[in-house]
């Protein structure tokens, strides 16, 4: 009887942990080492949740900072991003008027993994970003008044995708920062997808490109996300105090989606679709996508009569947000001027 009495005890234990998790109840990802108020912001404010992937139940992580606004905003982030890399951001955004939600893709931040090695960049197949951006918004977002996408680099393919594949009227207005709409290549794009192919079907589609590795944060004098040392220090610093959300080179099949869906997306017939105000933010020398697609793509719907509006950031490198204050600064400050619905002030380049 009492072995009875057990067995049904350690069954309800396990039934209220399993109804707990499906609820996105996991314990609260916080910054130990406190190097700016920024990371205090976000330990008082910011909550951690969970949901599992309707493609394939996989843990997909999101972070929340929710105050009953009628208005949220959506920050959906790059290849190889956490969202803890945006806490500047989620302290300088409007949150007495936003509720905020940032999303940490599949296979990377503290989301499951999809393949054995820990650091590879993979994914499946690019639409399923898209589609737990989709159930996201859908289970969490979509009964507020207004939303707001900002999406940078790999998030800015995603949310442009979301906003192709799912027209249901649930976002309000885009914006992008360097949004990656096309690769920046050495050489000519059919040439690099044979390549690749070549090597995914000798080495394994979920291996490195070709010469990729694990995280290795190359010198500061070497790298090109950035002109900013301090914070350029800083983000090698959060993957030392949060080893989990390392994520090293692209694999061959990330890379063969990334052209696929960057080819997809600027399609004319798809770029019609995108009905909403876009602001974008677009670095000068960025070497990882290229910013002058973006900027054509932004004529091309203001000529169709549609509202994109864009500022181009002199010697700024592809991650603004972690750039040189002038650039951080400005950036922010017109994000919150395109949340209050007025027009962004470029800089005098």
């Amino acid at each position: 009887m009492f072995q009875s009495i057990f067995l049904s005890l350690v069954l309800t234990l396990v039934s209220i942990h399993s109804f707990a998790d499906s609820l996105g109840q996991i314990p609260r990802i916080t910054f130990k080492k406190i190097d700016f108020g920024h990371q205090k912001h976000w330990n008082a404010k910011v909550q951690t949740q969970s949901f599992q992937s309707q493609i394939d139940r996989k843990k997909i992580v999101y972070f929340s900072l929710q105050n009953k606004s009628t208005k949220a905003i959506v920050v959906v982030p790059g290849r190889g991003q956490s969202s803890i890399v945006f806490s500047e951001l989620v302290s300088k955004l409007p949150t007495q008027t936003h509720d905020v939600f940032l999303l940490d893709h599949r296979g990377q931040g503290f989301s499951e993994r999809l393949v054995d090695e820990h650091d590879g960049g993979y994914v499946q197949n690019f639409d399923h970003y898209v589609d737990d951006l989709h159930q996201l918004i859908e289970e969490q977002v979509s009964n507020y008044s207004e939303i707001t996408l900002i999406g940078h680099s790999m998030g800015g393919a995603i949310s442009v995708r979301y906003l192709q594949k799912y027209s249901n009227n649930r976002v309000q207005q885009l914006i992008l920062t360097n949004p990656m709409l096309e690769l920046s290549l050495p050489i000519p794009e059919w040439v690099v997808q044979k390549l690749i192919e070549n090597h995914g079907e000798k080495n394994g589609f979920s291996s490195y490109i070709p010469d990729g590795q694990a995280y290795n944060p190359p010198s500061f004098k070497e790298n090109v996300l950035t002109n900013n040392e301090k914070l350029y220090r800083y983000a090698v610093d959060l993957r030392k105090q949060f080893p989990q959300i390392k994520v090293g080179d692209a694999t061959v099949q990330w890379l063969l989606e990334a052209l696929r869906i960057t080819s997809e997306i600027t399609q004319d017939e798809e770029i019609k679709k995108l009905n909403i105000p876009i602001t974008l933010f677009i670095s000068e020398k960025d070497t990882v996508v290229e910013g002058d697609t973006a900027l054509s793509i932004c004529d091309d719907l203001n000529n169709q009569g549609k509202a994109c509006q864009a500022c181009v950031f002199k010697g700024a490198k592809h991650e603004v947000l972690d750039e040189v204050d002038a650039v951080r600064k400005s950036i922010i400050m017109n994000m919150r001027r395109v949340l209050s619905n007025d027009p962004v002030v470029c800089p005098q380049n």
